[in-house]
């Protein structure tokens, strides 16, 4: 029985932190320095966040294959995996 009640607690707890509100994500494209490059976006706080409608500017890249990673942040301050798409 104790066994039980630890497993849905700890169920609940990972329920309720998978609800938190994002805040913001962050980007940066394939450059070699890429830690001093990193660019926040702050958003109000939702649970969506559509990236396909953001206007990132990537007029400064050279021609050819490029990469953008991002990240996305909730509000208990938790960072997602990182992300990267090739363009």
């Amino acid at each position: 029985m104790r066994s039980k009640l630890l497993a849905l607690l700890l169920l609940a707890t990972g329920w309720a932190r998978a609800q938190d509100p994002l805040v913001g994500y962050e980007y940066w494209f394939d450059q070699a320095d890429a830690d001093n490059e990193r660019i926040f976006v702050s958003q109000t706080q939702q649970n969506e966040l559509d990236l396909g409608n953001e206007a990132i500017p990537a007029s400064t890249l050279g021609l050819g294959q490029h990469r953008i990673h991002y990240r996305i942040k909730d509000s208990s301050g938790e960072w997602s995996s990182v992300l990267y798409r090739a363009f």
